[in-house]
């Protein structure tokens, strides 16, 4: 039997009054730094090793942007080299992450007997990282999202990016001036 990880992330449009408009769902790809969050958590039960964050990829144009290729290698050096016209949103999870089953033939989704972990985050803020602005002026277009453990808030050096994944093409996110782009993200656990 071998543990399987998979995961989906859903993306949504958010207004100032709490509206929501569903945009996408796509599956995204673990990384080889789930390992390392992994050996962390469970091996020596180090709580700061724990996802608690999200990062966005965007771009600033006026047209589309193309999907950029990536190996299960590319960690947070990935977004810490951006540059141009290419920054990321390193933003916390905006609440306690959610347990539950997916089968419920095999997990009840009750206390410890659960399978499924549910993210979620939203974009804020007017800079990147990296200093590019983020703004509906610049044209900011959202292209892409990562799940992160960040074990040392105040240096992104250490942050660790389980997953990652990117828009097509047709689905990539403008940032409009009324509203914030949320991303949930369900990562499920299964042995086959």
């Amino acid at each position: 039997m071998k543990l399987h990880v998979s995961g989906r992330y859903s993306v949504w449009e958010v207004d100032d009054r709490g509206g929501r408009e569903f945009r996408f769902s796509k599956e995204n790809a673990i990384m080889r730094d789930a390992v390392r969050v992994a050996a962390q958590c469970i091996g020596l039960g180090d709580p700061r090793y724990k996802i608690n964050a999200m990062y966005l990829e965007y771009v600033n144009t006026a047209g589309s942007a193309s999907v950029p290729t990536f190996s299960i290698d590319d960690g947070g050096s990935y977004y810490r080299s951006l540059s141009g016209t290419q920054d990321y949103l390193r933003v916390p999870l905006a609440s306690t992450p959610l347990l539950s089953a997916s089968n419920a033939a095999l997990f009840s989704g009750v206390g410890v007997d659960c399978d499924l972990i549910r993210f979620s985050s939203q974009s804020f803020g007017s800079t990147g990282v990296n200093g590019l602005a983020f703004s509906a002026g610049d044209n900011s277009l959202v292209i892409g999202v990562a799940l992160v453990a960040a074990p040392v808030w105040a240096d992104p050096t250490r942050d660790l990016v389980f997953a990652r994944g990117y828009f097509d093409v047709s689905n990539q996110v403008r940032k409009t001036a009324s509203k914030q782009i949320s991303v949930s993200w369900e990562q499920n656990f299964n042995i086959f």
